[in-house]
C-alpha cells in the first residue's frame, strides 16, 4: 500500500518500534524512514543470532539487548541496500543509505522522532516461518522547503493539468465548478521551456505519466528542482498505475497518483485533503 501520511499518524503504533533512520543519496537527501515492530525486530535478531524459536518467542516483548541491536541492524542494513538498488532501478539513482538505529517505546506519544509532517508511506508484509505475520513501513519525507500549507494553497487560484491528450485537458476544465477554481489544461508541446510563471501561482499542477513520447516524470523532476516552482504540490496521472508508476512519482517528488480520466473529487482530496494514492495494478 501507498499512501500520504502526515506525522501523527506515521506514528500511531500501539507497540514499540525500531526506527531505523536513512537518507537518499539525492542532492539535498531526502530522509527515509523505516519502522519495525520490536516484536519483529526480536525475531530478526534471534534468528540471525541462530537462537531456537522457544528463546525468540520469550524474548518478543523485551527490549533489545546490544548484542541483539546489532544483530538486528546487520540484517536491516542488507535489507535497506536491497531497498536501495529498487529505487535506484526505478528511477536510474538516489539509493539509500542506513544512518541510525533507535528503540522508540511510544511512538505516537511524540511524533517529532520524524522530523517531517508529511510524509508517504509504502508498507509491507513481513512474513516470517514460524511467526505471526508482521509489518514493514517505509516512509519518505515529501516536506519542500517553503511549501506552503493546505490552507494557503486553497485559497490560490488556478490548477493546471499538463495532459497530451485534448480529451483528458477538455475533461478536466469541466470540473471547474466542482473544484472551485478556474482549471486550465495544458498541451506539453505548446509549453515554452523556462516559462513557468503560471504554474508557480498554481493551486495544484497534475502530470500526466505519459506526455505523449516525453516522460512526464522529467517534467515533475524539472519544475520541483525550479525554485519558482518546487513548492507547487504536484500530482502524476495515468489509467492504470503500477507499483512501479506509483513509487517512481513519489521518489520525484510528486505528491501522490490519480487515476485517468479525472475526477474532481479525487483531485480535491489528494492535493488538499492528504487522500491514499491509488491502489497500484501489479
Amino acid at each position: 500500500m501507498v499512501e500520504p501520511v502526515d506525522a501523527d499518524e506515521a506514528a500511531a503504533h500501539p507497540a514499540s518500534l525500531i526506527h531505523l533512520h536513512c537518507l537518499t543519496e539525492d542532492i539535498p537527501p531526502v530522509p527515509v524512514h523505516v519502522l519495525v515492530p520490536r516484536s519483529d525486530a526480536v525475531t530478526l535478531a534471534g534468528l540471525q543470532l541462530g537462537e531456537d524459536e522457544s528463546a525468540i518467542k520469550e524474548r518478543r516483548d523485551q527490549p533489545l539487548e546490544p548484542d541483539h541491536m546489532a544483530a538486528f541492524e546487520g540484517v536491516m542494513k542488507l535489507a535497506v541496500a536491497v531497498l536501495g538498488r529498487l529505487y535506484e532501478e526505478d528511477l536510474g539513482r538516489s539509493a539509500i543509505q542506513l544512518e541510525g538505529t533507535a528503540e522508540i517505546e511510544e511512538p505516537g506519544t511524540d511524533p517529532s522522532w520524524l522530523e517531517s509532517q508529511q510524509l508517504m508511506r509504502i508498507s509491507y508484509d513481513l512474513s516470517i516461518k514460524g511467526f505471526s505475520r508482521g509489518q514493514l513501513d517505509v516512509l519518505f519525507s515529501i516536506d519542500g522547503p517553503g511549501a506552503q500549507t493546505n490552507a494557503q494553497r486553497e485559497a490560490a487560484a488556478p490548477g493546471s493539468a499538463i495532459d497530451a491528450s485534448e480529451e483528458e485537458r477538455e475533461r478536466v476544465e469541466e470540473l471547474e465548478a466542482e473544484l472551485e477554481r478556474q482549471v486550465m489544461g495544458l498541451d506539453p508541446n505548446d509549453m515554452i521551456p523556462g516559462e513557468t510563471e503560471d504554474l508557480a501561482a498554481a493551486a495544484v499542477v497534475i502530470v500526466a505519466w505519459d506526455l505523449g513520447g516525453r516522460p512526464g516524470l522529467e517534467l515533475v523532476e524539472s519544475l520541483l528542482w525550479n525554485e519558482e516552482t518546487e513548492a507547487v504540490p504536484i500530482l502524476m496521472a495515468s489509467e492504470a498505475p503500477t507499483r512501479g508508476m506509483v513509487t517512481a512519482a513519489l521518489r520525484a517528488g510528486a505528491r501522490s497518483f490519480l487515476h485517468r480520466p479525472y475526477d474532481a473529487a479525487e483531485i480535491r482530496r489528494r492535493a488538499f485533503g492528504g487522500g491514499v494514492a491509488p491502489a497500484p495494478a501489479e
